[in-house]
């Protein structure tokens, strides 16, 4: 009877495992597929899939927000991009698919100009992706430790003198290229932004329906979260302009 239920038992976990196995490259190609077909809505359903069983990959967002644009659904769209972009956001196609997805939103708001300096640190930062600026900082370190044993051992002074200062220069590179890699970190974790799915959210003064009106915004706006107080949150637009909106409105990036 032992042997049994041992079986029965190896019989119902061989679909769960069939199933396991097909995570997540099977599913990833098959969503592929599906959109390679036209079938928008099935590889929506797949990718989504793999979102909810915890993969965060940029190709599977990326690949998301291209199916939600196909079924016009902007908000989502929006979203993934979004996501995509918090992961790499050097990467040019996802830059350029997000632009044009905003075109289509009923929310045109023009950001608040920026300090040049500002400006140019961010640009910096985000040129390269997290990944990119960590590998170059260590080459460089690699090579920074290279010159070090070739100063420890050359014998001729004018080659110990040149590996002196181009391995500290390359360890000062290594050090720069480190504090970029952190600095994008540490913007793209305290980033806590969200898209509108509202057809259309009130924005008041305080976190109460009687409160104040102070603006109307859309869905597939972007907004920056500064608070959270029970069912509302304080949220800032590009322009500046603040009020609080009820949570359920958003979906967090």
């Amino acid at each position: 009877m032992g042997r049994f239920n041992l079986l029965a038992v190896w019989l119902f976990l061989l679909p769960v495992w069939g199933v396991a196995a097909e995570h997540p490259d099977s599913l990833f190609s098959k969503g592929n597929r599906l959109y390679a077909a036209g079938d928008y809505q099935g590889a929506a359903a797949v990718y989504e899939t793999l979102v909810n069983d915890g993969y965060v990959e940029v190709a599977v967002f990326y690949n998301l927000g291209n199916a939600h644009f196909k079924l016009n659904n902007l908000a989502s769209s929006i979203l993934y991009y979004e996501k995509a972009r918090k992961l790499d956001p050097s990467d040019p196609d996802i830059q350029k698919n997000l632009a044009f997805v905003n075109l289509g939103i009923t929310d045109r708001i023009q950001p608040l100009p920026e300090f040049f300096i500002d400006s140019w640190w961010r640009g910096l930062l985000f040129s390269a992706s997290l990944t990119t600026w960590s590998a170059i900082a260590l080459v460089c370190w690699g090579v920074a430790f290279g010159l070090l044993i070739v100063y420890l051992y050359a014998w001729k002074p004018r080659l110990k003198r040149t590996a002196f200062y181009s391995g500290a220069a390359t360890a000062g590179l290594a050090l720069l290229l480190l504090v970029v890699a952190y600095s994008q970190h540490r913007m793209l974790v305290d980033d806590d932004s969200a898209i509108v799915f509202s057809s259309q959210a009130t924005v008041r003064s305080a976190p109460s329906e009687s409160e104040k009106t102070l603006f109307v915004i859309h869905e597939g706006t972007k907004v920056s979260i500064i608070e959270q107080h029970a069912e509302w949150l304080r949220v800032a637009l590009p322009n500046g302009h603040e009020g609080w909106i009820q949570s359920e409105a958003v979906k967090r990036i």
